[in-house]
């Protein structure tokens, strides 16, 4: 399998953070990406979950969970979100550990760039130097931005840290969602910061209806036959 780098910059209130993206086997369709969508699912966007599918052939996204930080032309950023690792945040960046009583463990957010740390936060209002994603959720990889909400003494509920990212080329996550690796669902506060790891995504995946599109049930005379 042929891979390279590629790059995607990610603007942070004018801070150009330039993330590498792992490119796999890339199959770009000339189908416009909201026809790729079926009837009653959501499309890829920001703020939507990838759910790998439990036919995932990339053993590294085995039983995931991802959260979308960006998609568009240029490609797409997002964390894993239900792989918690035992480091602490005080190998990582012991500077900004000592600075809070809070401890940190952190997660790892994908096989892209594992020694750069990307970190989602909860705010009522836009923090400086981060970008939303929804609701009163937000992402940096400012280091800055990092110390402040460690300083307001945020908990795992409200701060969440992770080495690396998961990111796909253009037309890249098209391809896999065409294969049928993910399924796309909406994303909710509740399940990147309070939700049990364990029960994410086997909770999420029952939400696959499975091959085929969905018949109307009213007409349940279709069902006879079976």
């Amino acid at each position: 399998m042929l891979r390279y780098q590629l790059h995607i910059v990610v603007v942070i209130l004018g801070l150009s953070v330039f993330l590498p993206v792992v490119q796999g086997h890339v199959a770009v369709s000339s189908i416009p990406r909201e026809d790729r969508i079926l009837p009653g699912r959501t499309a890829p966007q920001k703020g939507a979950f990838l759910v790998a599918k439990r036919n995932m052939p990339d053993p590294r996204f085995r039983q995931t969970v991802i959260l979308l930080l960006e998609h568009g032309d240029k490609g797409t950023l997002g964390l894993i979100i239900n792989r918690p690792t035992d480091i602490p945040l005080s190998r990582a960046l012991p500077e900004l550990d000592s600075i809070t009583d809070e401890k940190h463990l952190l997660f790892l957010g994908g096989p892209v760039t594992p020694d750069r740390l990307i970190f989602l936060v909860r705010s009522p209002a836009p923090p400086k130097e981060t970008a939303h994603i929804m609701a009163d959720i937000y992402y940096s990889a400012s280091k800055d931005a990092l110390g402040r909400a460690i300083k307001q003494r945020k908990g795992s509920q409200e701060l969440r840290m992770f080495l690396g990212h998961s990111g796909w080329a253009a037309g890249q996550l098209d391809a896999e969602l065409a294969r049928g690796d993910w399924l796309v669902v909406q994303a909710d506060p509740r399940t990147v910061f309070d939700q049990d790891l364990k029960h994410i995504w086997p909770q999420l995946i029952e939400q696959d209806p499975g091959p085929g599109m969905i018949i109307d049930n009213r007409h349940r005379d279709l069902l006879a036959v079976l």
